[in-house]
């Protein structure tokens, strides 16, 4: 099959959108496959990803409300050159009502995958007449729509008026390639080694909710209760706020910033830490930190939202409380810590395996080859 992997951005811009098109593209790959990733340009260091498969960037549009034609010039002249067999559109806006718009015109089918930020309650396009008009009519066009959480599915279906059922694909996850548990720590967090501690590991923005674990690990030391070191790595726009929570908490010896991390560094902390936290106030599409945490066994503590609970069982493979609830939290911390996490990060560990990137590639390519099959009596009477 010839695939359009149709993207808002690509490599080495790295998320869980990014990451998940990569890893999927480069399976594709392998198994003889065409896919051929089509993103927007964001900047010139893009054109240097040295990858298996071919990657072109469109121009960014001034506006993704009153330009969308722009792109969609750029998509159908990349189609005359790969003749692709399906688009596969990551967003259901602009990407999947610029794919369906094409797709409609050069009879391709369309693949419309939501990972909540397009349609989530949060979604900055559907808070806006006609970009939500365009939105329901791309996820009613398109030949198929799938989503990562069953709260996004219930979006798809309402924004549809019940005309569209998504599917429910979950993300997937790599086994580790490294496992540095019980190692050196690496230079750059040498103030870690010997130490227990958990790990948050996300973006520092409100709706992930680190300001509620920090709230949490105040309420349990405050009914006389230890709680191990919190180590926060990411960066984002609450960085100054969670500082001055924590200093104005007096947890400066309980909460530590490392700052993002990645590679041996990241592993290191997955590794070695007792469980990670995930307190998410809202819904997401599927964490990878949560995902990843428990791909190196180690159980999760999160929360009731959307895209977590798909993943985390409570008391099976980790501990949850309500969303944006720290005095839960703090029962829930307290839960953990007296668990026999070693038992629950074996669950959580089963988990990831069970849900290999390959296991997930494949549920893509039964829905496309569906599609594909479905399509293809409406090709020939053509």
């Amino acid at each position: 099959m010839r695939i359009c992997l149709f993207l808002p951005s690509f490599l080495p811009q790295v998320g869980g959108l990014e990451k998940a098109a990569d890893r999927m593209a480069c399976i594709l790959n392998e198994w003889g496959h065409e896919p051929v990733v089509v993103t927007q340009a964001l900047g010139e260091e893009l054109r240097d990803i040295d990858r298996p498969y071919p990657i072109h960037f469109y121009p960014r549009p001034r506006s993704t409300t009153w330009w969308p034609w722009s792109v969609s010039i750029s998509l159908s002249r990349y189609h005359r050159q790969y003749q692709f067999d399906l688009l596969w559109a990551y967003q259901a806006y602009p990407q999947g009502h610029t794919a369906v718009r094409v797709g409609a015109k050069l009879n391709i089918p369309v693949i419309i995958s939501s990972r909540g930020g397009d349609i989530s309650d949060r979604s900055r396009y559907l808070a806006r007449w006609l970009p939500k008009r365009r939105i329901q009519r791309a996820l009613k066009q398109a030949d198929a729509v799938t989503t990562l959480n069953r709260h996004l599915s219930r979006r798809v279906e309402n924004l549809t008026g019940g005309l569209k059922k998504a599917n429910l694909i979950l993300n997937g996850i790599d086994a580790p390639t490294e496992n540095p548990i019980g190692e050196p720590a690496p230079q750059a967090l040498a103030q870690l080694a010997g130490e227990p501690f958990m790990l948050t590991m996300t973006r520092l923005r409100r709706f992930k909710g680190i300001d509620l674990i920090i709230e949490a690990i105040r309420i349990v030391q405050a009914n006389g209760k230890d709680t191990p070191l919190l180590v926060i790595a990411g960066k984002g726009q609450q960085h100054d706020a969670l500082q001055k929570q924590v200093s104005d908490s007096r947890l400066d010896g309980h909460v530590c910033f490392v700052g993002e991390v990645s590679g041996y560094e990241k592993a290191w902390l997955l590794a070695n830490c007792q469980f990670l936290a995930h307190p998410s106030r809202e819904g997401e599409g599927m964490p990878n930190s949560v995902l990843e945490a428990m791909s190196y066994g180690k159980c999760v503590l999160g929360t009731f939202a959307p895209g977590i609970e798909e993943i985390v069982t409570d008391g099976l493979n980790g501990v949850l409380a309500a969303p944006d609830d720290p005095k839960q939290l703090a029962e829930a911390l307290d839960r953990i810590l007296n668990s026999d996490m070693a038992q629950l990060g074996k669950h959580a560990k089963q988990f990831a395996l069970e849900n290999s990137w390959e296991k997930i590639t494949r549920q893509y390519i039964t829905l496309f080859e569906d599609v594909l099959r479905m399509r293809a009596p409406q090709s020939k009477s053509l």
